[in-house]
């Protein structure tokens, strides 16, 4: 059975198509998925190579396609776009063509070139070096390196431990035989869902989908993710890395979880902390005390970790973690203003709805309403205006440290 929801709307000169395969994170997943998603565009059996993947595409006037992975939640997510001209515009492209574009999306999911049950070799040899390289290449951009390391050392042994684009040692060891493997697992073992947005894009219909996307499958049941634990005694790492600035990231942990009713409160005191240009660590790690050529907050709801980071010189490390944790025990016992958190609220909420004015950011904020079985934007709008000041500082001050890493720019820091 196919998930298919459509978002109809007459205001975009484009139709937009998402299909996901949804299936239960796992260790590993990742780097197999990675490497899959470039292969799945090398070519079909219908059109054997880019260069007539490009040509089925602009036979479809000019339609984009891409492919990424992602995580939401529990679930690892392999999406494969496509874009195409709205037939109010090119009468003479005919009134099927949303259903050829699917078709041909559909063509990449299930009918990959092979040859003799393998991804072509040379195929799988120039996409695995090209990942290699871009996974090499984030050591040249600090804070994304220092974020993934931050996120290994929080996140330990689990499969949440791996960057989204895979490790290099795992995708080193893949060998085409393993990947092959994992496509059929994807195949097996994922949930399909199909997202429509964009004019009479209603046409397509639920029977038109089951035709194209049906084929054997017995999707895993996906869980929820638990929150991530407190640690007894905080795990601090240093590590020197030569460039242009040092990277200080605090992780902290609120055993909060994505069901829990302070999980939105949660979200309220990551604004009033950090999130937002008006926020605590913008307003006083960079612009009071000058610490910081950058510095903020990001808020996993899935897992309830909260990681604050600062770019700065080397020797302003020390004071400008005592001043992100200042600002923590200030907010935990209360010490923030009425405007702050309006301000806050009002902020998440332009953010809700500046999401679903554009076609991609609907559909982005649909599949997460999907996977984590929360209400629409209006709902979730409300309920932030509702959220009380007790409510903040009773998520505040489950905020707990956890993990610290400095990515120094040089030994002697």
């Amino acid at each position: 059975m196919t998930n298919l929801f459509w978002l109809p709307s007459d205001q975009y000169v484009t139709q937009h198509v998402r299909i996901w395969l949804a299936q239960p994170i796992e260790k590993g997943i990742f780097s197999k998925a990675s490497l899959l998603a470039s292969l799945l565009r090398r070519g079909t059996e219908r059109y054997p190579s880019q260069r007539q993947i490009v040509e089925a595409l602009e036979s479809l006037w000019g339609a984009e396609m891409h492919t990424q992975i992602s995580r939401v939640g529990g679930s690892q997510l392999t999406t494969i776009s496509l874009q195409l001209p709205d037939g109010r515009y090119l009468p003479q492209a005919g009134s099927e063509l949303l259903t050829e574009g699917i078709a041909l999306l559909t063509e990449l999911i299930t009918q990959p070139h092979r040859m003799n049950g393998l991804f072509p070799q040379d195929s799988f040899d120039q996409e695995k070096e090209r990942l290699q390289a871009a996974i090499e290449n984030r050591k040249n951009q600090r804070s994304t390196f220092a974020q993934q390391r931050l996120q290994e050392l929080v996140y330990g042994d689990s499969a949440l431990a791996s960057p989204r684009s895979g490790r290099l040692e795992e995708i080193s060891a893949l060998q085409n035989k393993d990947v092959v493997d994992f496509y059929e697992q994807t195949l097996r073992n994922s949930e399909v869902i199909v997202g429509l947005c964009g004019n009479h894009v209603e046409d397509f219909t639920v029977e038109k989908a089951q035709e194209l996307l049906s084929w054997p499958r017995q999707p895993l049941v996906r869980q929820p993710l638990a929150a991530w634990s407190h640690r007894q005694e905080v795990s601090e790492t240093k590590e020197v890395l030569p460039g242009e600035q040092s990277q200080l990231l605090l992780a902290f942990s609120s055993e909060i979880a994505y069901e829990d009713p302070l999980n939105l409160p949660l979200s309220v005191f990551n604004g009033i902390y950090g999130a937002f240009a008006h926020s605590r660590l913008f307003r006083t790690v960079r612009e009071e005390h000058g610490l910081a050529y950058a510095t903020g907050s990001r808020l996993d709801r899935a897992t309830g970790v909260i990681t604050a980071y600062a770019g700065l010189e080397a020797s302003s490390a020390a004071l400008a973690k005592e001043k992100m944790l200042e600002e923590l025990h200030r907010l935990q016992q209360g010490d923030f203003s009425e405007e702050e958190l309006h301000m806050t609220q009002q902020t998440l909420c332009e953010q809700l709805r500046g999401m679903n004015q554009e076609a991609e950011g609907r559909l982005d904020f649909r599949i997460n309403q999907i996977l984590m079985k929360h209400g629409d934007a209006d709902d979730m709008m409300n309920q932030i205006q509702a959220i009380k000041r007790e409510q903040v500082v009773e998520a505040a001050q489950r905020v707990h440290l956890h993990t610290t890493y400095f990515l120094a720019d040089r030994e002697d820091q």
